[in-house]
Order: C-alpha cells, then sequence, then structure tokens
C-alpha cells in the first residue's frame, strides 16, 4: 500500500499550529502591555485564619523540640524503677506519629 499526499498535510497542520501560536503569543502581549500600569487599588488582604496560622507557626518555633523538665521527670522514674511503659501506648503512639510524617 502507498502513501501519498501525507508530507504536504503534516507542512499544512504545522503551519496551522504555528499560526494558532502567533496568535496567542499576540493576544498575550495586549493583554501584557497594562501589567505594569498602577491604579493605586491593589491590596493584600490576610484573612483570619491565614494571622491564626502564623501565630501558631510563631508559637511552635519558640517552643523547644525537647522538654528538659518531663525528660528529667521520666529519667528519674527509670532510676527509681517506677516508670511503668504501656508497650501498646508506645505503639500506637510510634504508628501516629509516623502516618503523621508520611502522609
Amino acid at each position: 500500500m502507498k502513501l501519498t499526499g501525507i508530507t504536504p498535510q503534516m507542512k499544512g497542520d504545522n503551519a496551522r499550529v504555528e499560526a494558532r501560536k502567533n496568535e496567542v503569543r499576540a493576544r498575550d502581549v495586549r493583554r501584557g502591555a497594562g501589567a505594569g500600569d498602577s491604579t493605586g487599588d491593589d491590596r493584600v488582604q490576610i484573612s483570619s485564619s491565614t494571622r491564626d496560622a502564623a501565630e501558631m507557626h510563631r508559637v511552635l518555633a519558640a517552643t523547644p523540640e525537647v522538654r528538659a523538665d518531663r525528660v528529667a521527670e521520666v529519667k528519674e522514674r527509670l532510676e527509681s524503677g517506677a516508670y511503668d511503659a504501656d508497650p501498646y501506648k508506645i505503639a500506637d503512639k510510634l504508628i501516629a506519629s509516623f502516618l503523621e510524617e508520611n502522609l
């Protein structure tokens, strides 16, 4: 089977694609022409939830990752033999921590 006339068709398609690209570029240039103009009406509004999130972030950043008072308490209980660890609670917290970090 001999295929004929394919090459001119492809060239025509390429010409149409290029023409369309040029139209889009020209439209984008026309739209962007006034982009630098400033009317003084530009504003930024920060929602209360965004402010709350920023405040939480600030508080967390200021909070130490290791609570020295809690570490000292647990260390003292371990040394005295009064620390009773629940392996199921520990496993639950390890799994929850893993899921939080990886999901």
